[in-house]
């Protein structure tokens, strides 16, 4: 049986806050996505304000419609984006603050007050 890929965790690196279209690592990032290359990287990079955002929105089923969607992102990009995450249908990620007290409207029980 062939050994398993070691993972490596970087901590207490901080995430990029502002993604800018010259900014190489997001940049080299994006990349890394099937069907995602130097062009549609940079769209991405310049449409949304951070990493974070861009994974979010590649995260979702429906992305292919928005009408924020980049020039050229059509639904098999936005279906190998959602492979490459590992997500199922109804499954996509988003940002949660860790002080937001109510999630969807609903109080969030395991938050106090």
């Amino acid at each position: 049986k062939p050994e398993e890929p070691t993972k490596i965790l970087v901590p207490n690196k901080r995430p990029m806050q502002i993604l800018t279209t010259e900014d190489n690592n997001a940049i080299s990032t994006l990349q890394t996505f099937q069907g995602v290359g130097a062009v549609m990287a940079r769209r991405l990079a310049e449409t949304f304000d951070s990493l974070a955002l861009v994974l979010c929105f590649l995260s979702d089923e429906t992305a292919h419609s928005w009408d924020t969607k980049p020039e050229g992102f059509g639904p098999t990009i936005n279906q190998w984006a959602r492979n490459r995450l590992g997500l199922e249908k109804g499954e996509r990620l988003t940002i949660v603050r860790d002080n937001d007290q109510y999630i969807e409207g609903e109080k969030n029980d395991s938050q106090p007050g």
